[in-house]
């Protein structure tokens, strides 16, 4: 059974969105991505897993939008220089960004980046509406 957002919740755009990235969006990337890092495919019961926003989340559109997330591990997430999305190294970085084209392919990357900058505005029905489809994701499993 899937946790109900209060009235409260419900009653404000960023902190319903924010209970929706929390209650709904993470499991279903983890469930979607079998509890495995997509890079190394290390399970979840044996590292700290995290969802990594593709390309931002600095919206409400974006912070719950499925195909801009994934499951990384913590080494690919931030500890490692080698290949990790947050890299300090511009080397590590930069082989995050190949391995992640090769991945999706440009024109998924593409793609993501325009709806970053175009991304819609989310009224709270349409935040309901989300809600309601991810909790029948959720709800299946």
């Amino acid at each position: 059974m899937v946790k109900k957002p209060s009235k409260k919740t419900r009653s404000k755009r960023s902190t319903f969105a924010k209970w929706i990235w929390e209650n709904q969006v993470k499991p279903i990337v983890r469930m979607q991505a079998g509890n495995r890092c997509a890079i190394c495919k290390v399970d979840g019961t044996y590292k700290q897993l995290h969802c990594h926003h593709l390309n931002g989340r600095q919206n409400i559109y974006m912070l719950t939008y499925l195909p801009n997330i994934m499951l990384l591990c913590a080494t690919h997430h931030t500890l490692s220089n080698d290949q990790a999305a947050h890299s300090q190294t511009k080397d590590g970085r930069d082989a995050f960004d190949s391995w992640l084209e090769s991945y999706l392919g440009k024109d998924n990357i593409e793609k993501l980046s325009y709806l970053r900058r175009n991304s819609p505005k989310l009224s709270l029905q349409d935040l309901e509406d989300l809600y309601e489809s991810y909790k029948k994701m959720l709800d299946e499993c």
